[in-house]
Order: structure tokens, then C-alpha cells, then sequence
């Protein structure tokens, strides 16, 4: 829908319905320990339970690629009840922000502030070189879904998410790799912001690199936090998914999988014979705004 964009610049905005003069400012000089407070705040009661650790938000952000000069926030005399953090870098070639999070605290929804930080920040995207904007939504959270709509954003794929315990194999043989000796980087488009090969490589040791072998001949790869068995990637040669999951129990039996495409019948369907369960699905959101 058209809209005017409003100056890139902070801006001291009156709603009159409550008379509250509201500051709209990018969070570069904002500490993480409030963005983490009001984070909290905004999620309270959300489809997923949010970790409240700093330690936890600065590690996820920084390995995300938020960038604070070019994220939102309005502010309550000072107190900051509203945010939007944006992830900034290629896209399949495109320059993207990725919105890894926003919420707005209870006591300010139903004003559009949304909108608003959209309308505040977009020019500043713009002016650094920013031409599309994306993000994730739980398809059950209707209300969100509508104010991205509002503001501009399209659906653009269906994304699922699994958990469960594998059971313990044993057939496959497996050669710690990295995602260059994987051929990950090929597969990138399989897979949303914070799976792809980028992610994985600012997480650091966070991560570790799995060839699959059977015979001696390649069967695919996996990407495995070993510490609380999230899966990031998985890959498979002639669809033996099966020796992948044997490879994956040998190194966490108890396993999560995000933001599967919905037309990866073939990765979809294995999971359902093991026995994952769908927890949720979101949807992938996306504006051009260049």
C-alpha cells in the first residue's frame, strides 16, 4: 500500500490520544541490557517462551548481523517501548534487512507504532544502500501478520519447524568438515537468514561440520549445535535421509529443526515416518523498498 515516509532523523512525535510525547531514534546508542528488558517485556505471553539473558541476546544478535544504527525504537520519556532490530547484508545478492525482532511492551499497542518505526527508519535503510526488507511470523500470530501487511510486506513462503528424539544409529560414518568442504554455501537458498552459512560462520565454534558417508561415498552433510542439538543445515545425496538422521543421533539424539521450506516434500515426508513433531510454522515475509 503507498504510504509517505516520514524524516530519517529522530523525532519527537505527539499522539493525541494520550498526549504522550514519544522519540523515535535508531538503538546504536542504546545499552542492550534495556533492548533485552523491553524485549522480554513485549514477549511475555508469546507463542514461544523468550530467554531473558543478556548474555543470550548479545551472542544471538551479534551472530544475526544486527546492526543498531540501522534498528528502531520508540521511547517513553526516555524508556524504550518499542523496537525493531534489523540484520543487514546480501540476500541472494540483494541488500537486506532482516527483522530478527520486534515487539512493542503492553500499554502502547493499538497506535501503529509499528508503522511508525517503519516509516521513521526505511529512508535510513534506503540512504545505506538497503532495497528490501524481510522477516518471520508465527502463522498463528493473525494480529502481527495483518500490521506487516499494513505497512507493506507480502507473504513469500511457508516455513516449518520440528523437534523430537531421534533413535541411536550407528550405520553412518561421519567426517568433521567445514561448510566450504560441505558445498553448504551452494545450498544457502534452501535455507532462511539465520541458517545460512553467514550465520553459521559469525557463531563461530558454536557449530560443527558433519560429512555423511556410506561406503566410503558421500551421502550429504549436516550442521549441529552438538550442545543443545539444533540443526542449522542438512543436506542429502539421493535423498538418504535416513543415513543423515543416523548420522545426526551419533552426535545429539535430542534435536531441533527451524524454518524448513514447505516444498521440501522429500526432507518433510522423512520427518514425518521418525516421528518429529511440527511445533509451529511461520511465515517469510518480504518488502522492496528500493
Amino acid at each position: 500500500m503507498p504510504w509517505v515516509y516520514s524524516p530519517a532523523e529522530p523525532a519527537d512525535i505527539l499522539l493525541p490520544d494520550t498526549l504522550i510525547r514519544m522519540h523515535y531514534s535508531n538503538l546504536s546508542a542504546t545499552p542492550i541490557r534495556e533492548i533485552v528488558d523491553c524485549l522480554t517485556e513485549a514477549f511475555t505471553g508469546y507463542f514461544v517462551e523468550m530467554p531473558s539473558d543478556v548474555g543470550f541476546w548479545e551472542t544471538r544478535l551479534k551472530n544475526a548481523r544486527v546492526d543498531y544504527a540501522l534498528s528502531w525504537g520508540v521511547f517513553d520519556q526516555g524508556k524504550l517501548v518499542g523496537f525493531v532490530l534489523n540484520a543487514i547484508d546480501d540476500e541472494a545478492g540483494v541488500s537486506t534487512a532482516f527483522n530478527t525482532g520486534t515487539g512493542v511492551v503492553q500499554g502502547y499497542r493499538g497506535r501503529h507504532l509499528v508503522d511508525k518505526m517503519y516509516e521513521y527508519g526505511i529512508p535510513n535503510l534506503v540512504k545505506n544502500g538497503v532495497s528490501r526488507c524481510t522477516l518471520e511470523v508465527i502463522d498463528q500470530n493473525e494480529r502481527a501478520i495483518r500490521v506487516y501487511q499494513r505497512i507493506g510486506f507480502v507473504l513469500r513462503h511457508r516455513l516449518k519447524c520440528f523437534k523430537g528424539i531421534l533413535e541411536a544409529g550407528g550405520k553412518a560414518v561421519l567426517l568433521e568438515s567445514t561448510p566450504e568442504q560441505a558445498g553448504a554455501v551452494k545450498f544457502d537458498g534452501h535455507y532462511s537468514w539465520d541458517n545460512t552459512t553467514k550465520t553459521i560462520a559469525a557463531a563461530g565454534e558454536m557449530y560443527r561440520v558433519y560429512e555423511v558417508l556410506t561406503q566410503g561415498q558421500p551421502a550429504g552433510y549436516f550442521i549441529i549445535n552438538p550442545e543443545n542439538g539444533y540443526v542449522a543445515q542438512l543436506e542429502s545425496t539421493n535423498n538418504a535421509w535416513d543415513l543423515i538422521f543416523d548420522g545426526i543421533s551419533q552426535i545429539q539424539r535430542g534435536i531441533k529443526i527451524n524454518n524448513i521450506p514447505e516444498n521440501r516434500q522429500d526432507l518433510l515426508a522423512f520427518l514425518d515416518t521418525i516421528g518429529l513433531e511440527n511445533t509451529i510454522d511461520q511465515f517469510e515475509m518480504e518488502m522492496s523498498i528500493g
